[in-house]
C-alpha cells in the first residue's frame, strides 16, 4: 500500500548545481560562438568537459539518484510510460523516469561528442584546441565536420528537453521546482539515500576555475 503524498529529497545539491550551471555555461558556449569569440568558446567548452567529468564520477560514487545504475533504461517501460502520458496518468518514480533517462542518455551522448571533437577542432586563424597538434590535417578535418553537425542534434535534444519540461510545468508536476530545491511531492514507500554533495562541487568549480585561469 502506497504512503500519503510527501515531501521527499530527491536531488542532492551537485545534482542540482550541476544542472543549473551545465545550462548557463550552454548558453554562454552559444554566444561566444554568435559573437565569434572563439578563445572563450574553447574555455567554456572545457569548463563544461570539467564538470560534466566529475557528473560521471558523481554518477558512480553520489546519492542513489544521481547513479548510473538508477536510470531506467527499459524500452518497455518507456514505452509503457509514454502511453500514460499520453492517456493523462502519471507514473510514480523517485529520480529519473523511464523516459527522462534516455533523455540524460542521449544528451550525454551528444554533448560527449560535441566537446571531445572541440579539442581537435580549429578557427584556422589563431585559436586551436587543444588536441589540434595531434592530429592530421585529414582527421582535423573529420573533427570539425563532427563539430559543425553534432550541434544541431544537440539544439534539438535542448528543445525537446525544453519542451517536455513546459508540458510537466502545465501537468502541474513540480519537475522544475525540484531542480531548485530538491524536493518532490510524490507517494513512495521508501526515501531514495542522499549525500550532501559538497565534495564534487568543490571539486567542480576548481577544475573549472583552472580551465578559466589557464
Amino acid at each position: 500500500m502506497m504512503n500519503a503524498k510527501q515531501k521527499v529529497l530527491v536531488w542532492d545539491r551537485f545534482i542540482r548545481f550541476y544542472h543549473w550551471l551545465q545550462l548557463a555555461l550552454l548558453v554562454g558556449l552559444w554566444l561566444s560562438m554568435k559573437y565569434d569569440e572563439v578563445d572563450l568558446h574553447m574555455q567554456l567548452g572545457l569548463a563544461l568537459l570539467a564538470l560534466l567529468l566529475v557528473r560521471f564520477i558523481w554518477g558512480y560514487f553520489g546519492s542513489e539518484t544521481a547513479l548510473f545504475k538508477s536510470l531506467q533504461l527499459h524500452p518497455k517501460g518507456a514505452l509503457d510510460e509514454l502511453k500514460q502520458e499520453l492517456g493523462g496518468s502519471e507514473r510514480i518514480h523517485i529520480g529519473h523516469s523511464y523516459l527522462g533517462s534516455y533523455m540524460v542518455l542521449a544528451f550525454w551522448i551528444l554533448l560527449l561528442i560535441q566537446l571531445l571533437s572541440g579539442l581537435f577542432n580549429s578557427d584556422d586563424i589563431l585559436s586551436d584546441g587543444p588536441l589540434y597538434a595531434y592530429v592530421g590535417e585529414e582527421y582535423y578535418e573529420w573533427f570539425k565536420a563532427l563539430h559543425s553537425s553534432n550541434v544541431d542534434y544537440l539544439f534539438a535534444l535542448i528543445a525537446i528537453h525544453i519542451l517536455a519540461i513546459g508540458y510537466f510545468c502545465l501537468r502541474k508536476r513540480g519537475y522544475l521546482r525540484a531542480m531548485f530545491s530538491g524536493y518532490k511531492n510524490k507517494d513512495i514507500a521508501s526515501k531514495p539515500n542522499i549525500k550532501p554533495g559538497l565534495w564534487p562541487i568543490l571539486a567542480a568549480s576548481l577544475l573549472i576555475a583552472l580551465t578559466l585561469v589557464f
